[in-house]
């Protein structure tokens, strides 16, 4: 069966061409934001996939971002495992807009797979300004 080693949501995820390293950069976790709407302009998902030598080369892994019920996004993504069995899929979405407090999750799920969960609580704004009417 094939198995996550590694599931988060961050700002940016970088894969060095020379060394093949990762970097993340600002991993996202609760967040209570300054105002709603809240916009993510970028939003990076890493995954680093196992399997056994038994198990498929090729996949595609069903993704879905929600708020509470709501789907927000949903994308199939192929991912291979080319020889090896270890696999890593870095996928970067630009641009998702939040317009209300709650349960974010990321969802991911394939055949052959233990379905996977990422959540991010989108609190309630804590530094909601006030509107200043100017009277004059």
């Amino acid at each position: 069966m094939i198995r996550s080693k590694l599931l988060l949501c961050a700002e940016n995820v970088i894969l060095d061409s020379h060394t093949n390293s990762l970097s993340v950069i600002n991993i996202f976790e609760d967040i209570t934001p300054d105002g709603l709407p809240l916009m993510l302009p970028k939003f990076s998902i890493l995954l680093i996939l196992e399997r056994e030598m038994e198990d498929p080369r090729d996949i595609e892994l069903s993704i879905k971002i929600k708020l509470d019920d709501f789907v927000l996004y949903e994308v199939n993504q192929p991912t291979s495992f080319q020889d090896k069995l270890k696999a890593r899929s870095i996928m970067t979405i630009g641009g998702l807009l939040i317009q209300k407090p709650g349960r974010f999750s990321l969802q991911i799920s394939a055949p052959n797979f233990e379905p996977m969960e990422y959540v991010i609580i989108i609190g309630t704004p804590h530094n909601q300004k006030p509107i200043i009417v100017n009277k004059s």
